[in-house]
């Protein structure tokens, strides 16, 4: 629920709706509570028969929200190849260089920096805007 940037009207009333149980469970619970943390309180007070606002559910999941994350490298084995071709004749010329990530061939004939950066973190998954200027 919510995923859209412009919420109907029924996504805001179930939002609104939420937000009143689960501040009413726990009364730390304000407006940046998120769907997911406010289902965690809702559904844990179901599962409690002991009252849960020591210490607060709210004050807890703002602690975690807020909380530096430390995430542990993850390794990666990132071979390069590059590679020159010129024809017997010597009138053709032609390079490129491959990237293979983890033994994965993730870009053959890249020409440069810019693609070769691009083939690799759009394989690992994230969504690449490459700016290139030239200093003078």
């Amino acid at each position: 629920m919510m995923a859209s940037e412009h919420p109907t009207e029924g996504e805001r009333a179930a939002l609104a709706w939420m937000r009143a149980q689960a501040k009413a469970i726990d009364p730390a619970v304000d407006d940046t509570f998120n769907t997911a943390d406010l289902a965690r309180i809702i559904s844990g007070a179901l599962r409690h028969t002991a009252p849960i606002n020591e210490p607060s559910i709210g004050e807890l999941l703002r602690s975690i929200r807020n909380a530096p994350i430390t995430l542990a490298p993850k390794e990666l084995d990132i071979a390069v190849h590059e590679w020159h071709h010129q024809c017997a004749e010597g009138c053709c010329d032609s390079w490129g260089t491959e990237i293979a990530v983890n033994g994965v061939e993730v870009g053959t004939d890249l020409g440069n920096v810019d693609d070769a950066l691009e083939a690799v973190l759009q394989h690992l998954g994230y969504v690449v805007r490459i700016t290139n200027q030239w200093i003078k």
